[in-house]
């Protein structure tokens, strides 16, 4: 028995050296961390993503309201390099214009704990008003993280990677039943384009 497991522990070392570099990895679809928890990508170039597996819907994020319209629009992103992007309309009406992407069910978060929100923005509406990004759970109130248009530019594409620890109020039992994420502009009565995203991810570290 023993120098039959011998000759197996030789064959697969035998085996690694022929497959190289990754042997014994389990490999994965799209970027992941050392957890092996792998990104979730909610938007990238026209294409909708995923939530946990589960498939995600763009909406307005006053959804069925009137504040907004949300589409698809060509565009540069200088950051990656992406050519559509999600845009953001105001329609005049009384609520914030904002996008979210949202899934039926609440799925678990707690592998993204220490991970990032990660877009990259360009601004079509200038303003002094703060834009928010919220995580979203149908039986949990959001948590959301504020950020100042003056470090947002109408000419660019801006990279922002938000920690999930900076999100408020932290909340683990938020983070065990997750829908999804918004971003929204604090202002009503706009008409016309506000703001463009592209690739909309999660990262686990």
């Amino acid at each position: 028995m023993k120098a039959s497991l011998s000759f197996q522990w030789a064959v697969a070392a035998l085996t690694c050296v022929l497959l190289g570099p990754g042997c014994g990895s389990s490999g994965g679809l799209g970027p992941s961390s050392s957890s092996g928890a792998p990104t979730q990508t909610f938007w990238r170039n026209g294409t909708v993503g995923t939530w946990r597996g589960q498939a995600l819907t763009v909406a307005c994020s006053d959804s069925p309201g009137s504040g907004c319209t949300v589409s698809t629009v060509a565009c540069v992103d200088n950051v990656n390099g992406d050519t559509q992007g999600v845009q953001v309309s105001g329609t005049g009406g009384e609520l914030e214009p904002g996008v979210k992407f949202s899934c039926i069910a609440d799925q678990s978060a707690s592998g993204y704990a220490s991970g990032h929100v990660e877009f990259d923005m360009e601004m079509q509406y200038a303003t002094t008003v703060t834009i928010y990004v919220a995580i979203s759970s149908a039986v949990y109130s959001s948590a959301t993280y504020a950020i100042s248009p003056t470090n947002l530019s109408t000419s660019n594409f801006t990279h922002v990677s938000i920690p999930v620890a900076d999100f408020t109020p932290y909340s683990s039992n938020l983070l065990g039943a997750v829908n999804g994420l918004e971003v929204y502009y604090y202002q009503d009565n706009i008409s016309g384009p506000v703001f463009t995203l592209c690739n909309v991810r999660w990262t686990s570290n």
